[in-house]
């Protein structure tokens, strides 16, 4: 089976996370996966750019000048369909798609001819409308028939109002449509059900994120006392807000109102604030612009005594949510998606726009016993919003669609910085050739032109990101192969070894140095039908004992430390 996700960014943002966490499970069930987007850059492997930010830049001046937003973009999205003719997903999973960067009658007419099953996760309510993403603020409901003199049109259509024609458009583009809508509110959901789109079918999943990253830290063992310091915020109950844009949706003026009633024991922190904004704030709020890291936005959160949600349409609440994760409680209005947090304990939901009920809500949130508070917070943090449990549910419903995934497949992984002929590439496209579907082969350092040579059944990645990705994969493997025919002392052997997977290497140069019978095999040079026998005989074995091996020999002669070590006594 092969997926494609189809998303304006990759890795950035909420939903370009959500899109690398999908992808990262699939791999580790050995799914062959990819992500084609449009803006930005991103290194993430599995990642293919199909549009250039200065072609997305003028795509949006054209819809403004036109109105006809989201039916421009014929090239990038040419470009679109020929990554999908090459790739031949079996499902593709759309995201975000109004960044400029796709034509929907043309990407959904390809979609509906070859009979894919398409997945749609409405992220806002873009889908459903003729321009607005969102409408609650605006009291318009359109929507529910037929959009026509748009309220908000000058943001989306500068001279003529064509949101009548717009919406009509998407009625028809959707028309035969294997399509699954998937949303991550109960609101969003009901919404979709008063729209054109009502007879589709539709799932409910709440978006998650990584609770490895988004957890509480403890004072005493970090710097959280030092950014205290630094902001002079010594005394003060902190109320934090976190957008990626503020502006009035997200409540930005009720923030600057609760200001003018706080007690002096207490200051609100902004986060993702524009200079221009930063500088028209009254005293008792601290603004800054996005953090750097997500662990500098973890420390905030942590700081924090309450976290504020006081935007005005929300299709989920990720603030919220980060906020529980760090184990701090919120204070959100009853409107769209937020009212679905209120559990009276780790959220209070307040009349919108009421800022005297705000401040009513956050001094009893501030009365309850803190660290009992900080635990709930975390446990419903767990218990409902673990990304691997909530963004297993997508898996699982791809896995609806095609029967279950292969749960005894076996992954074989190789890794180069350059794939050719001396390293083994042919024996790997032989090798796949004699085993049967039971086993995926994962070839790391994979090039644009390699990838057009891959048979199916290899799944070609590029460059890993990062040393910690790379660990991962090899640790997810059953077996490392490295056909070498000419290397010193491959250190890839020692890499997978580290990580506990045995390795499998030729009889050439260097290679087979490390290796012992604990720790791998070795195999003569061009022999891919002994390879391929050892791996089906070896495959269903219990390795436990081996990888314990393989981890104990790389740490014991093949550690860093001691490696250089022996430099520094051969200088003395």
């Amino acid at each position: 089976m092969r997926i494609v996700q189809i998303n304006s960014v990759c890795n950035k943002g909420s939903t370009g996370k959500i899109c690398v966490a999908v992808s990262e499970l699939l791999s580790k069930k050995g799914v062959e996966n990819y992500i084609l987007y449009s803006r930005w850059k991103s290194d993430y492997p599995l990642a293919i750019k199909y549009e250039n930010d200065h072609y997305a830049r003028w795509q949006a001046l054209r819809e403004k000048v036109f109105g006809t937003y989201g039916f421009e973009a014929k090239s990038a999205t040419k470009r679109l369909i020929r990554h999908l003719e090459e790739i031949k997903p079996d499902i593709v999973h759309l995201h975000v798609l109004h960044s400029h960067d796709v034509n929907l009658t043309m990407l959904f007419d390809y979609l509906r001819e070859k009979h894919i099953k398409v997945f749609w996760t409405f992220h806002d309510c873009w889908a459903v409308t003729g321009y607005c993403p969102y409408f609650d603020m605006l009291g318009c409901n359109k929507w529910k028939t037929n959009c026509n003199n748009c309220p908000d049109r000058k943001r989306f259509s500068w001279f003529v109002d064509r949101s009548d024609e717009m919406h009509k458009r998407r009625k028809t583009m959707v028309k035969g449509l294997d399509l699954t809508i998937i949303t991550p509110s109960k609101w969003m959901a009901g919404v979709v059900k008063e729209s054109f789109m009502r007879d589709f079918p539709v799932k409910v999943i709440n978006n998650g994120i990584d609770l490895n990253i988004f957890k509480p830290i403890v004072h005493s063992d970090s710097g959280l006392d030092e950014l205290r310091h630094i902001y002079a915020l010594e005394g003060k109950k902190i109320l934090l807000g976190v957008a990626d844009v503020w502006s009035e949706r997200k409540g930005l003026k009720d923030y600057q109102k609760l200001a003018g009633i706080l007690p002096e024991d207490m200051i609100i922190v902004l986060i993702g604030l524009e200079e221009r904004q930063r500088e028209k704030l009254p005293k008792s709020i601290l603004g800054l612009p996005r953090t750097k890291t997500q662990r500098e936005l973890v420390d905030w959160y942590s700081l924090a005594d309450v976290v504020l949600n006081l935007s005005y349409e929300e299709t989920f609440g990720m603030t919220t949510v980060e906020g529980f994760a760090c184990g701090t409680p919120c204070v959100a209005y009853n409107k769209t998606a937020s009212t679905e947090f209120n559990d009276g304990n780790t959220c209070k939901i307040v009349e919108a726009g009421n800022i005297v009920m705000v401040l009513s809500a956050v001094k009893e949130l501030l009365t309850f016993g803190q660290k009992e508070l900080k635990q709930t917070c975390r446990e419903l943090a767990l218990r409902q919003y673990d990304q691997k449990d909530v963004f297993g549910k997508y898996v699982a419903l791809y896995s609806e669609q095609w029967g279950d995934f292969n749960s005894d497949l076996r992954i074989i992984l190789g890794v180069a910085d350059v794939w050719s002929a001396r390293k083994g590439l042919p024996d790997f496209i032989k090798l796949r050739e004699v085993l049967d579907e039971h086993y995926l082969i994962v070839l790391v350092g994979v090039t644009e032109d390699v990838q057009k040579v891959l048979p199916k059944g290899i799944l070609g990645i590029r460059r890993t990101q990062n040393q910690t990705e790379l660990a991962q994969m090899y640790a997810a493997a059953d077996f490392f192969v490295n056909p070498t025919y000419e290397d010193n002392y491959p250190t890839t052997n020692l890499e997978s070894m580290a990580c506990g997977t045995p390795v499998i290497t030729y009889r050439t140069g260097g290679s087979p140095e490390a290796i012992t019978g604990d720790t791998g095999w070795v195999i003569d040079k061009g022999d891919v039908d002994a390879v391929a026998n050892l791996i089906l005989r070896e495959g269903h074995k219990d390795r436990d004992k081996m990888r314990i091996e393989c981890r104990k020999r790389a740490v014991g002669y093949f550690n860093i430390n001691r490696c250089f070590d022996r430099y520094v006594r051969l200088y003395l």
